[in-house]
């Protein structure tokens, strides 16, 4: 039987949970600077409630129109020191009719499964190195191996760790993982007794 589609009222958007199991967040504004400067607030809220982030996207929608996706490193990567700079852009990015869209924030979540390491993981849609730690859960193996906030986990042994469910893998089919870990830009070993 499928789980009927239901969804709820957020301070950061509304979210859904899909047919999958999944979940989605949706926020929509008229501008896409009110949805970039409340991103670490909600990947934070989605964090805090239980959520993994997967994946997330910003879109523009016109009136009857398709949605169509916004690229952001021109946004980011835009060094604007002047005001023809700035108009020059605004030119290019079409900012005469940005009144007709709305900006949304697509988030795709999955639900935060608590596994025996004790970590919560930082949200990120970049091609990173490893994973990085959000919090150390009090009382869980990673704070009491040493484990820190911000800690990235390279590698369980000689594999290479890149999503939850890899470092889920490696961490619970292993009685005695070695972790590699780089904090503050140093590498450091840490051997951790799993006791399943």
């Amino acid at each position: 039987m499928a789980i009927p589609a239901v969804s709820l009222e957020t301070p950061y958007g509304r979210i859904r949970k899909l047919a999958n199991g999944l979940y989605r967040l949706k926020n929509s504004a008229p501008y896409l600077k009110f949805l970039l400067d409340i991103e670490y607030d909600t990947f934070s809220f989605l964090i805090d409630e239980g959520f993994i982030i997967k994946s997330y996207k910003y879109t523009k929608k016109k009136k009857g129109e398709k949605e169509l996706p916004i690229d952001l490193e021109k946004f980011t990567n835009t060094n604007l020191n002047s005001l023809p700079e700035m108009l020059d852009f605004m030119a290019v990015e079409n900012f005469s009719q940005m009144h007709l869209y709305t900006s949304n924030l697509v988030v795709d979540l999955e639900r935060y499964r608590k596994f025996k390491l004790g970590i919560m993981i930082v949200p990120s849609n970049e091609k990173r190195e490893g994973i990085q730690i959000n919090k150390v859960i009090k009382g869980g193996i990673a704070e009491r191996y040493g484990l820190k906030d911000n800690d990235i986990i390279l590698r369980v042994d000689n594999s290479e760790v890149h999503s939850q469910s890899d470092l889920q893998n490696q961490f619970e089919n292993n009685k005695t993982p070695l972790l590699t870990i780089k904090r503050a830009n140093k590498i450091h070993n840490i051997k951790i007794l799993n006791n399943n």
